[in-house]
């Protein structure tokens, strides 16, 4: 019966369309309402869903893996990995994906996630020059309600736009007007980057003078979900030679929002870099827990928070000088590339 059913509707949804086409999610759609030939149909669009609803899963479009940064219920920018339709701008689609959006709302709201940009606001345009994204977004950019999510807007769309390799910074204009004035006076002049832009922190422009890194913890909601999120911190001196101790020490401990899975007293003993890989060497304590769970959070802790040191593609983890084997048995002789799994939902 059900075959049949599906037959039937395709054979109606081909009368309906003729030779014309059935556009579910675009660039110029992202609402996700079903579009006959750029345009609203009511009858097409309700045959298109049961379509779908028949099929029990969406049809199959190409999709392409990005990193979207959302908020928790606490406010924190949650830097989540998931796929989006595969399309000429992504960057572009990747902001629009921030949106507060019905079906963005929908597809992550059962991870405890919250879009962070407003309903009204519109990307008019977005192009990359010199790995520089030029962002012209209308005026309702310039209506936040709250310092905290007039930062959270600008902090989420410069780490969803440098987590592509073709971009490291962001150049803000509205209305084609560059360096405009946040009502907060968030600082949104020059090009914002991950070195000058904090995240999860109670500031977004680097303290004048300072340098910043960041550290990456997890942190819980009430609905249980687990996710590994960056922490800025601000120091005087921040050389490369320093970069991976201040970044490891710093993860060290955690508090009442924040845990690591690094064993009490970790201690990062020697760092150095080969070609595109960074070889961790830590004291005996780094192999002193217990659990598969555990171990996967060590590995994705560790990983994520050594990519951000530039040209790093590859991490491995040694202790006294030796390569480890870790206790779970989880195997890392080539690399921690299992992290890239971590804070991944399904679209």
């Amino acid at each position: 019966m059900k075959r049949v059913a599906l037959i039937t509707i395709l054979i109606i949804l081909l009368a309906f369309t003729g030779c014309g086409t059935l556009t579910m999610f675009s660039d110029s759609n992202p609402s996700g309402q079903v579009l006959f030939n750029g345009e609203e149909g009511e009858s097409t669009g309700a045959l298109a869903a049961a379509f779908m609803e028949m099929t029990e899963k969406p049809p199959d479009f190409p999709s392409v893996e990005t990193v979207l940064y959302y908020q928790n219920d606490k406010g924190y920018l949650i830097p989540v990995r998931r796929n989006i339709l595969k399309q000429d701008n992504l960057e572009r689609a990747s902001i629009i994906a921030l949106i507060n959006y019905p079906i963005t709302q929908s597809e992550i709201r059962g991870y405890g996630l919250y879009p962070v940009l407003p309903q009204d606001l519109k990307v008019l345009s977005l192009s990359i020059k010199n790995s520089i994204a030029h962002l012209d977004l209308n005026d309702v950019f310039l209506t936040p309600v709250s310092l905290s999510q007039e930062r959270n807007m600008i902090t989420s769309i410069v780490y969803t736009l440098t987590s592509f390799d073709t971009i490291t910074g962001v150049s803000f204009s509205v209305n084609g007007n560059k360096s405009p004035v946040m009502p907060f006076e968030t600082n949104v002049s020059g090009v914002l980057t991950r070195s000058n832009t904090m995240i999860n922190s109670n500031r977004l422009n680097v303290t004048q003078g300072y340098a910043k890194f960041d550290s990456y913890m997890w942190i819980k909601d009430a609905n249980k979900n687990k996710w590994c999120i960056p922490v800025s911190k601000e120091v005087e001196v921040l050389t490369v030679e320093d970069r991976a101790f201040h970044i490891f020490d710093s993860m060290n401990k955690g508090d009442d929002v924040f845990e690591t899975a690094l064993p009490l007293s970790t201690r990062l003993e020697n760092c150095s870099y080969s070609a595109n890989t960074v070889l961790l060497d830590f004291n005996a304590n780094i192999l002193n827990y217990t659990g598969l769970d555990k171990e996967m959070e060590l590995i994705s802790q560790i990983y994520l928070a050594a990519k951000q040191i530039d040209g790093v593609e590859n991490v491995i983890l040694k202790s006294q000088g030796k390569k480890i084997k870790l206790i779970e048995g989880t195997n890392v002789s080539s690399g921690l590339f299992l992290a890239d799994n971590v804070n991944r939902i399904d679209r």
